[in-house]
């Protein structure tokens, strides 16, 4: 147990500054710094280093993989809790019919678009509705880290992109545990109102509470019972929604509202960018296998796939964005920053193979297929925005 304990720090240790290293690399020659972390993790992933030995023994052991797992999650948490922090309520309230809308068309295209894949490849009806639901979903946590970046989180375009795949996420898990069969309809309906009634109590509630944390506090214990309440709201939304981080987004958008939150502001940010933040895309590289794409087959499969999925946004959520008002280059950003899967398409590949809807021989074509569409969505989407925003 003590040597896994100590390889688990070693490895966050030098997972840390390696990332950071390599952010500032990419930076200097024009790449997202983002994608400096994402590559940290694949050098240091199972894939590769984790093919020596020893070290791969230790990757594998649940002391050293579950912990690893739950920091880097809960670096997701923080980015979501800093977007939530950042956006304008006024804004996204503004924005509220546009974001539904491009929700709906950044939903309902890729998700046909998969579902034609899938027939058009001989795969089950129960397969095809699985990659629509992995190719529906929207990994915000990319595009939010290039959108803080750049400084653009609060125009139309971010705003818009932010909610409406906060949106999408939420459709992609109900959409998935319907499919599989795990979850009754009506009580995924009853904890999702159980959800917003909690939102809509502490929206009343949170400007006491952080003035009841302020008296009580000792050092900086104003800011430790505030992570609390979004930990526990990220729980709640975990319960209830089978998504974490949109608990983390709206307690964001809670503590915003409330005056004289701006210096906690600042210290969520530093303890989220310089260390659970990092750790996450670390985590993502850690998950690319570049050996997943040896069969000519499934790379076919793969890269249709892929396609569909880049197409499906771009189309889906740029012209939801169209018709609710933006103008044609605007709307075009939307959809390309709605491009990176992530967690729920992951999420979603592993209920779907858990419970059995995947075909055994089908499996390995749908987990190449999953980590090529996260690879190169996680890949392009920061350098596509970056690119579009300075034109």
């Amino acid at each position: 147990m003590e040597e896994v304990f100590a390889f688990f720090l070693l490895y966050l240790g030098v997972a840390l500054i390696l990332s950071k290293l390599l952010y500032y690399l990419f930076e200097r020659v024009g790449i997202p710094g983002v994608l400096g972390e994402v590559a940290t993790g694949v050098l240091l992933g199972a894939y590769v280093i984790g093919r020596i030995g020893v070290v791969g023994d230790l990757m594998h052991e649940p002391g050293f993989a579950i912990p690893f797992d739950s920091v880097a999650h809960v670096g997701i948490l923080f980015l979501l809790l800093i977007a939530g922090l950042e956006l304008d309520p006024a804004s996204l309230r503004k924005a509220g019919r546009m974001s539904a809308m491009t929700a709906a068309g950044g939903i309902v295209v890729p998700f046909a678009f998969g579902m034609a894949i899938g027939i058009g490849f001989g795969f089950s009806y129960p397969e095809s509705l699985v990659i629509g639901v992995i190719l529906t979903a929207t990994s915000i946590g990319i595009t939010v880290r290039t959108f803080l970046r750049m400084g653009v989180l609060n125009t139309d375009v971010g705003v818009v992109t932010v909610s409406a795949s906060v949106i999408d996420d939420l459709i992609g898990v109900f959409l998935i545990i319907i499919i599989v069969g795990s979850g009754d309809p009506l009580t995924m309906v009853a904890l999702f109102a159980l959800f917003a009634v909690v939102v809509a109590a502490m929206r009343y509630g949170i400007r006491p509470f952080i003035r009841l944390a302020e008296v009580a506090s000792q050092e900086k214990g104003t800011l430790a019972i505030v992570i609390g309440f979004v930990l526990i709201m990220s729980a709640l939304a975990e319960y209830t929604l089978s998504a974490a981080i949109e608990g983390a987004f709206v307690a964001g958008l809670l503590i915003r509202m409330v005056p004289g939150t701006r210096s906690m502001r600042r210290e969520i940010r530093i303890i989220g960018y310089a260390f659970f933040i990092p750790l996450f895309f670390v985590y993502v590289g850690t998950l690319i296998d570049p050996k997943e794409f040896k069969d000519p087959e499934v790379l076919i499969v793969a890269f249709v796939i892929l396609a569909g999925a880049i197409a499906g946004k771009i189309i889906g959520a740029g012209a939801g964005a169209r018709l609710a008002g933006l103008d044609g280059r605007r709307s075009l950003m939307v959809g390309i920053s709605s491009i990176p899967r992530v967690e729920i398409a992951l999420v979603s590949l592993l209920i779907a193979i858990r419970a059995d809807v995947i075909s055994e021989g089908n499996i390995p074509t749908f987990v190449a297929s999953t980590m090529l569409l996260v690879t190169v969505t996680t890949l392009i989407t920061p350098i596509l925005v970056r690119k579009l925003w300075r034109d």
